[in-house]
């Protein structure tokens, strides 16, 4: 992967608060410095929806090459979903909210039960998951054993999925919009 603007480290890349308006400006930048020629851009990988947000209109606005660069988001916020359906963004990490309620429901009864908390109730999640007792530390450096649910990517071919799952509604322009 070439990093034209050799903005790597993460204290240069991260995005405060995850603002969309920082992620605008920092993208309009890092247009403006390392883009303005036409140099191509390939893709810009962003830590959420709401950075994906800025990139993707400081892209639109402002990038001056002749390809249109892949976006990535995460969170499935609505007007990313959005975005999606109008090729602005290419894709979104999503995490069904459902799926972690009924896991943590899940938890808390095992715990209530006095059950041994382990990999061995990931059966009657019904969630597809995985149980990891190596890469999460508390802040007092101890293992933190943690179920990490496999999230969804949601591109443009894809989201009827968030439809047939019951979290979203479609309307006849093909655009998301959150079930109440």
């Amino acid at each position: 992967m070439k990093i034209v603007s050799g903005q790597q480290e993460f204290e240069k890349v991260a995005t405060a608060q995850w603002n969309t308006d920082t992620a605008l400006d920092r993208a309009q930048n890092v247009l403006a410095s390392y883009y303005a020629d036409g140099t191509q851009l390939d893709v810009w990988l962003c830590s959420n929806d709401s950075t994906a947000l800025g990139v993707a209109q400081a892209i639109t606005s402002d990038y001056k090459g002749t390809n249109s660069p892949l976006i990535t988001g995460q969170d499935g916020d609505e007007a990313n979903l959005k975005n999606i359906v109008d090729g602005i963004q290419t894709m979104t990490v999503y995490k069904n909210v459902s799926n972690e309620a009924i896991v943590t429901l899940y938890l808390a009864q095992a715990i209530l039960e006095g059950k041994t908390i382990d990999a061995s109730l990931i059966d009657s999640f019904g969630v597809e998951c995985a149980y990891d007792t190596e890469s999460y530390e508390t802040s007092a450096g101890n293992k933190c054993p943690s179920f990490l649910l496999v999230p969804d990517v949601i591109t443009k071919d894809n989201l009827q999925d968030l439809v047939d799952i019951g979290l979203y509604t479609m309307d006849a322009d093909g655009y998301l919009h959150p079930t109440n």
